[in-house]
């Protein structure tokens, strides 16, 4: 399909923001401040994940132990904790438009006199990815709603085969169903419908539109670490497909750590999942999620109809993430899966016409994505994402013919961050495709290439942090649209 000229014009302007976010030298470190660069050692060597704060501002060791910080001229207090070790404090002196560096070494924490562990031990925050600002949880303006590893994980335990229960136990959240003789359904928030909630995968927008098909709600949450949730319009960050909100779905990173969980339930659901993770080096690790579930037909009230329909469905997910000594980290992750449901009328039971009624949806997709990210040398950086998703579907209804469709989407962003002592400001440039074909009614194909661009940032005023987004979408048949 040819492109207007107004379209055009969008995209060439969104690859020379492209070329400047990811190739640009950065001149705009704040006046009078410098970088610091906290290395924690640990005799186990677990020296990931400790948080290191100073005059406001907070990072994540990596795997190398390392965590940067751009913080104001002077002489500055740095804290470093970590759940089940000593919270540590170090003087630094921070010199204008140079580096410092600190060694520090972390020591287990032990249970006091009186059997309190607890009373020695720092509970480390969470940082929070689906503002982009990438802002620990306590800090952002922005209202974000964080599930932890240890509730994921009971959830897990109770339902492995999907997230349903996860969401629909999180106030302001309902998971409704889209086609209840199969069992598909879609996520509303502050009851919104399903099509305005976006779900992300690590921050990428691998399920893309198929509510009914093989997607989020059917996602093992064996290899989740964390759930973020942003409640309320979130365009100005995503776009109109995030008019009711964000749901982003963290994965546990590689830690070398394996997982087999084999559940039976009632109603004949059997549900296999296996994580399976592997360390490289100390930056460089892979890890392997594959599950599957079969559930049969069941007819509960014996009045001839499938209160429950028969299913098989697998999927597999491969991930890989590597990390270097300059903190430039790379994600990339694929995807498979299949899904075949059948319902409506059981055994020899027909429907007041005479006849049987058969309801059917078989769907199979498969995704790419990946995130590359390279830290600057004022506390900034510039990111690349991208992903792209296929589904296919075959769905029966009743005597009707087979209808089938396939779904394309693609995406590709790149994004400049520029940090400052009390300041975040985030700009960036985003390509999105849509695509739909539908082999029984063509009048609702389309293929739509959608340019865009915005702005985020984030300003703290002593207790006050204040936040504004602006952003602009080229759509081809909606024109442009703004969004703030």
């Amino acid at each position: 399909m040819p492109l207007s000229r107004s379209t055009a014009v969008a995209v060439l302007l969104f690859a020379a923001l492209s070329f400047v976010g990811l190739a640009a030298p950065l001149h705009a470190q704040p006046a009078d401040s410098g970088r610091v660069h906290v290395t924690v050692q640990e005799s186990m060597g677990m020296r990931s994940g400790f948080l290191v704060q100073a005059a406001g501002r907070s990072a994540i060791t990596d795997t190398s132990g390392i965590a940067r910080l751009t913080l104001p001229s002077g002489r500055q207090l740095v804290t470093v904790t970590r759940t089940g070790f000593l919270p540590l404090r170090l003087a630094v002196l921070v010199v204008r438009d140079s580096l410092v560096t600190a060694k520090v070494t972390a020591m287990m924490a032990t249970p006091t006199t009186d059997g309190d562990a607890m009373s020695t031990m720092a509970m480390p925050e969470v940082r929070v990815s689906a503002t982009r600002t990438e802002r620990l949880a306590g800090e952002t303006p922005i209202r974000v709603e964080v599930v932890d590893e240890m509730e994921v994980d009971e959830k897990t335990l109770m339902a492995p085969s999907g997230i349903s229960m996860l969401l629909n136990e999180t106030p302001g959240l309902r998971v409704q169903a889209t086609a209840p003789g199969l069992g598909t359904g879609s996520v509303r928030i502050l009851g919104l419908p399903g099509e305005y909630t976006l779900m992300l995968a690590d921050g990428l927008p691998l399920y893309g539109a198929s509510a009914s098909a093989l997607g989020p709600l059917d996602v093992s949450p064996v290899d989740l670490q964390r759930v973020e949730i942003i409640k309320g319009a979130a365009s100005a960050l995503y776009g109109g497909q995030s008019l009711g909100g964000v749901i982003n779905l963290v994965s546990k990173p590689p830690t070398g750590n394996k997982e087999v969980l084999l559940n039976r339930r009632t109603m004949g659901v059997t549900d296999a999942a296996t994580w399976l993770s592997h360390r490289f080096s100390k930056g460089v690790g892979v890890s392997l999620l594959g599950t599957g579930t079969t559930q049969s037909a069941q007819d509960i009230d014996n009045d001839g109809w499938a209160d429950q329909a028969r299913a098989r469905r697998w999927s597999v997910r491969p991930r890989v993430s590597a990390v270097d000594s300059r903190g430039r980290s790379l994600f990339l992750t694929a995807g498979a899966g299949h899904d075949d449901r059948t319902g409506g009328a059981v055994g020899n039971a027909f429907t007041v016409n005479g006849a049987p009624f058969r309801e059917a949806l078989r769907s199979d997709r498969a995704d790419v994505g990946g995130t590359a990210r390279i830290p600057l040398q004022n506390g900034g950086s510039a990111s690349l994402r991208f992903a792209v998703a296929n589904t296919a579907r075959g769905r029966t209804f009743g005597t009707g013919p087979r209808e089938d469709d396939r779904t394309t989407t693609g995406f590709l962003e790149t994004t400049r961050t520029f940090e400052g002592s009390t300041r975040v400001f985030v700009v960036g440039g985003v390509l999105q495709l849509d695509q739909y074909r539908n082999a029984l009614n063509s009048s609702f194909d389309h293929r739509w290439l959608v340019p865009g661009a915005f702005v985020t940032t984030e300003q703290k005023l002593g207790p006050v942090t204040l936040s504004g987004s602006v952003r602009a979408d080229a759509h081809p048949d909606a024109s442009a649209q703004l969004t703030e």
